[in-house]
């Protein structure tokens, strides 16, 4: 296990890899050959998708949520134009999803959002918004007031 006083050592890392070397050049492509094709997307950089899991999500979902015609009522009163307008459409399928997806199968957020191609932080502000609404608030979770159009302006 130890050596002779005089006796050199070798690096068993470069005998195992000849492309590995210690000059600083060659490093960035020599880690790249060693990684492969990890970027952020792999479950080892998401943290292999264990961060709390959907059953408390899926545990604390609304009563609303579960049955066809709630989930209905509530696209149509966040898109009221739900059948003539492309972009309300779209828009209600994306809730749609997120809604089946996110909260009754209990997908994570990245899942999801590698699914519709949207980001992890769109999904999450997906599902806030849909959490407002279901509650009977707008989507910014301010009270509704009834009142449509502009406010009246008041002149002192």
């Amino acid at each position: 296990m130890f050596a002779a006083p005089g006796a050199k050592f070798s690096n068993r890392l470069d005998e195992q890899h000849p492309t590995l070397s210690r000059g600083a050049g060659d490093r960035s492509r020599s880690y790249k050959m060693i990684i492969g094709g990890l970027d952020r997307k792999d479950n080892f950089q998401t943290g292999h998708g264990r961060r709390g899991g959907p059953t408390l999500r899926m545990w604390k979902m609304p009563k609303w949520m579960n049955r066809d015609s709630d989930i209905q009522r509530v696209l149509l009163r966040v898109f009221p134009k739900l059948e003539t307008d492309k972009h309300q459409h779209e828009n209600a399928l994306r809730w749609l999803r997120v809604i089946h997806w996110y909260f009754k199968i209990g997908w994570s957020a990245q899942d999801v959002a590698e699914k519709l191609h949207i980001s992890a932080k769109t999904v999450h502000e997906t599902a806030q918004r849909i959490r407002y609404a279901g509650a009977g608030l707008r989507t910014t979770g301010k009270q509704r007031t009834g009142r449509r159009g502009r406010p009246k302006t008041y002149y002192f």
